[in-house]
């Protein structure tokens, strides 16, 4: 199991869309508490487990 953080690109790219795409795909999700949950370095830096990433998009994205 892949338990590396990613940054929003690489969750991008996992995604298949683009990084734009991805951070409004994220205040969505974050709004409604459903999708990879983030993890806060700093208060300016996010990563996701990589691992989280994989099973969500693997069940299809829930939350999309």
């Amino acid at each position: 199991m892949d338990r590396r953080l990613i940054t929003a690109e690489e969750v991008a790219a996992l995604c298949g869309i683009s990084l734009r795409a991805w951070q409004r795909l994220y205040r969505r999700l974050e709004a409604r508490h459903v999708g990879p949950q983030p993890i806060r370095i700093t208060c300016r830096t996010v990563r996701w487990d990589c691992a989280a990433v994989k099973a969500w998009i693997a069940r299809g994205c829930p939350g999309r």
